[in-house]
């Protein structure tokens, strides 16, 4: 499959978009955690998910699993943004992005994702809040920058207004 194909296909091209969008998110969190200026980071907290666990063993193969599914779980996300603008066309599309980065972080990271985690969910942290809602807002901006930018099949799509 080449480029042009890749473009006509949203749902896959959305894939590769939130793929590297939530590649550019995590050194947001990874950064601020392995310095212990927050006491979280994304991909632990998708691996306290996938295993069942209270706390990630950090072995390789427990770190892999849960950045391929914490990747993987930002480039299923990425459709969503995809499908806003294919509805409502790609005027503001920064602002678009960086609020649904945000409405990511407020509905999936604060409400939905602790049900499924062991054990009672653990409070964040001014700090780390902080940095969690921004690499947030900076995913929803990479990935808004990305789908306009190199997608042609939403910027050229006939039945969009002002695109």
């Amino acid at each position: 499959m080449g480029y042009k194909h890749l473009q006509k296909d949203l749902i896959t091209f959305s894939l590769l978009m939130g793929s590297i969008s939530t590649l550019i998110k995590s050194v947001f969190t990874i950064i601020p955690y392995y310095l212990d200026i927050t006491n979280s980071m994304g991909i632990l907290e998708m691996g306290k998910t996938i295993f069942n666990v209270n706390k990630v063993p950090t072995d390789l193969s427990h770190v892999i699993i849960s950045l391929l599914a914490y990747i993987g779980f930002g480039a299923v996300l990425a459709i969503g943004l995809s499908l806003i603008f294919v509805k409502t066309g790609t005027d503001y599309y920064l602002i678009k992005g960086s609020f649904y980065g945000g409405f990511i972080w407020l509905i999936l990271r604060n409400a939905l994702i602790p049900l499924g985690m062991p054990g009672k969910p653990q409070p964040l942290d001014t700090i780390t809040a902080l940095f969690s809602i921004t690499s947030h807002i900076i995913y929803g901006l990479v990935l808004a920058y990305l789908i306009v930018k190199f997608n042609k099949f939403i910027r050229k799509a006939p039945y969009l207004p002002n695109t």
